[in-house]
Formats: structure tokens, C-alpha cells, sequence
């Protein structure tokens, strides 16, 4: 194996090694296939990570390739508050392939990028295990253009889940076609299980506060306090507090989900603090406190970054998915919206379009993983019915 790169800026790491990347990449017609092909690779995202944690992900990613054979491997972390996917280590994959496996291939996220020959197939997927229809990865320009480019024949993605929300991704390539089995497949699952809690560790520590983002703390007796911002956000609001405040009482130290607030958009995460701290230390950039510590928590961090809507989701739909998650039926919907059944089997079509789902099961899993629901002052909506 090739030298792993571990959060380290973009660079040409060698045509030569260019690796075959079938963990799905999903470029649409503006993404940066055309400058990585002039040679201009864009700097590729990276966790900002102690030397420390450096060695400890590069070492994991080479047992990783000791378990799952390849000719290359790329560990992308997910940081919620900034909603990017940023790379851990790469090994053997070009610059230009990997900047597409870290950036291009989750942009459209939660959309899924493949199109699978089963449905609900519970394995990873891969370039082999794939349908070669109209809008199959393997058709895409990702594969065509960029990895195959680079050699790579065959490929497989891991999406790394920790309490049914995604931390990261794993991607392995080869150059031989037909490569990834259901033997490997069945070992990448495992070793995903595994790696998820090792980048979720790493990633809460990498994680910061972007800088347009409003901070502040909401205490249990519903008081706010906020860092002061240049523009408006649902920071002091008395319905988001509202929304929040069952965190102080449920057994999830962290939530993340979105809120619309004066006709913007906002991914608001949400930390429960410990109990010898009630507001966030260190300002905009600092790394949050360990949610291990929690016991009788006395505020809980609120982060709001401004977001545009996920999929091209339309408020109503976003309203109808996050019911989904927990209405077993339209008819159940549409009693609590108070609309006609007609019109939530049309909204409940159009999420399903949005997301590349088929079932609406598929797009309940992608919601809850990437967060792609809004919480609202109804029961059924509350995050006690969302989370649990």
C-alpha cells in the first residue's frame, strides 16, 4: 500500500495511483469534473484532527485494508454542524478521485446515488451489485469520467451509521471488475459497524462551529442566551425552545434537524451540556463537550446555520417526511394536518421522487440519518416521538 494521507490539503497524489472509486459519486452538471480534468483540483475538505487522532484513523484504515482487499481506500467523516463530509485518510486514490468520493459523491445527499438489484438490500453497495439503468452510478460521470479514468473497474461504500444518524463514509476500489462479492460485501458491513463508532469519536472532536452560524443556550427554565449576530435567526425563539426542551429529559445527548424561521431555512443541532457548564466555551470555533459527562444537564447548546432546503424538498413535503417517520399511514397524516388523504399521497410521491426513493421506508431511514425532518408543536412531531 501507498503512503495514507491523512488530512492533509489536495494535491496530485499520483496518477498512477489513481483509485477505482465505485462507492458511489453522484456529479451533476455543475459539480467540479471539469476543473480536476484541467488539473485544477480543488483543496479537498479535512478534519482538523490532532496528530494523535491522525495516526490512530490511519491505522484503522490499514486493518480496514488488511480486512477488505483494494487498490485504494478513502475514510470521509461527516461534521454535522457544518453539513460537509470532510476526508480522514486516503490511500492510493489520485487527487482528483479522491476530492469526487469526498465532496461530489455526497452532495446530493440524502438521495441515494446507486441503483440496487434488490430492494432493501441491507449490504453495501457496489459497482458489481448495481443495475446499469439511467441515473445508475455506474453511468455517472463520477465513475466514467473520473474513476474509471483512474483505473478503477469496481468499488464499494459504507455508510457509516451511529444511532441511526450517518458519521461517515467508507470507500474501497478496485481495479479488477466484478471485485466486490457477497462475501466482501458481508465483511464491509461488518467492519462498518466497527468503524462508525471510531469516526464518530473523532469527528466530535473535529467538529466546529461554522462562522455564520448564531450560537447560544437554552436553559431549563426556558430563558435563552445568545451570542450576539449580524443577522436574523430562531435563536430566542419561544417555540424552537419549546421543540428543544424535552433534550433535558430524553436519553439523547445531541439532536440535529431543520427549522424554518422568517422564511429561511436552519440545520439546528442541538448538544445537551454537562452539569458544571451552561454556556458555550471558547467561542464560534470551539469543539463541544463530551455529551458522556451529561447528568443533570443545566442548558443545552443550540447551533442554527443557515441551510438550503435538502433535495429540493418544498416546506410542505419536508412537513409530510418528518411524519412519515412516525405515521404509519397518509390517512394518519393527513388527520393531523388536517388535509385530504389525496393530498398526502401527492406530497408523499413527490418525497419519494426527490429522494430516488421507491418505498417509503427507504426514505424514512435516509430522513433520520441525515436529519432531514422538521419538529413541530403536535405529539406526533415532537423530537421524543422523532428520536425514539
Amino acid at each position: 500500500m501507498s503512503k495514507v494521507d491523512v488530512a492533509e490539503p489536495a494535491r496530485d497524489r499520483g496518477a498512477s495511483e489513481a483509485s477505482p472509486a465505485r462507492s458511489g459519486g453522484r456529479p451533476g452538471p455543475g459539480s467540479q469534473h471539469a476543473a480536476t480534468a484541467l488539473g485544477t483540483v480543488p483543496p479537498i475538505p479535512t478534519a482538523q484532527v490532532g496528530h494523535r487522532e491522525r495516526n490512530f484513523i490511519r491505522e484503522h484504515l490499514r486493518q480496514a485494508q488488511q480486512i477488505i482487499p483494494n487498490d485504494a481506500a478513502q475514510l470521509v467523516g461527516y461534521d454535522r454542524f457544518s453539513n460537509k463530509h470532510v476526508e480522514l485518510a486516503s490511500d492510493g486514490y489520485s487527487a482528483t478521485s479522491a476530492y469526487a468520493l469526498c465532496v461530489d459523491f455526497p452532495r446530493n445527499w440524502p438521495k441515494k446515488v446507486w441503483k440496487s438489484i434488490e430492494d432493501n438490500d441491507p449490504l453495501p453497495p457496489t459497482i458489481s451489485s448495481e443495475r446499469s439503468v439511467p441515473g445508475s452510478f455506474r453511468r455517472s460521470a463520477l465513475f466514467t469520467e473520473v474513476l474509471q479514468r483512474d483505473g478503477f473497474q469496481d468499488g464499494i461504500s459504507v455508510e457509516l451509521v451511529v444511532d441511526r444518524q450517518r458519521v461517515g463514509l467508507l470507500h474501497m476500489s478496485s481495479r479488477q471488475g466484478d471485485f466486490y462479492g457477497t462475501d466482501l460485501r458481508h465483511r464491509a458491513h461488518a467492519l462498518g459497524v466497527l468503524l462508525s463508532h471510531i469516526v464518530s469519536n473523532i469527528m466530535i472532536g473535529a467538529r466546529e462551529i461554522p462562522v455564520n452560524s448564531a450560537v447560544g443556550t437554552l436553559r431549563r427554565d426556558g430563558l435563552w442566551t445568545a451570542m450576539p449576530t449580524d443577522t436574523a435567526n430562531p435563536l430566542g425563539d419561544p417555540t424552537l425552545a419549546s421543540i428543544i426542551a424535552p433534550l433535558f429529559v430524553l436519553d439523547f445527548p445531541e439532536a440535529s434537524f431543520l427549522w424554518q424561521h422568517d422564511k429561511r431555512w436552519f440545520r439546528i443541532h442541538c448538544e445537551v451540556l454537562p452539569d458544571d457548564s451552561g454556556a458555550p466555551a471558547g467561542g464560534r470555533s470551539a469543539t463541544l463537550p463530551s455529551a458522556s459527562r451529561r447528568r443533570d444537564p443545566r442548558g443545552i447548546l443550540v447551533i442554527a446555520s443557515p441551510t438550503q432546503r435538502p433535495a429540493e424538498l418544498t416546506a410542505a413535503e419536508i412537513r409530510v417526511l418528518t411524519l412519515m417517520i412516525v405515521c404509519p399511514s397518509n390517512d394518519a397524516i393527513a388527520r393531523i394536518l388536517g388535509v385530504s388523504d389525496r393530498t398526502i399521497h401527492t406530497h408523499v410521491g413527490r418525497v419519494l421522487e426527490k429522494l430516488g426513493c421507491e418505498k417509503r421506508t427507504q426514505a424514512v431511514v435516509r430522513a433520520v440519518r441525515a436529519s432531514v425532518f422538521s419538529p413541530f408543536e403536535h405529539p406526533a412531531a415532537s423530537l421524543a416521538a422523532l428520536l425514539g
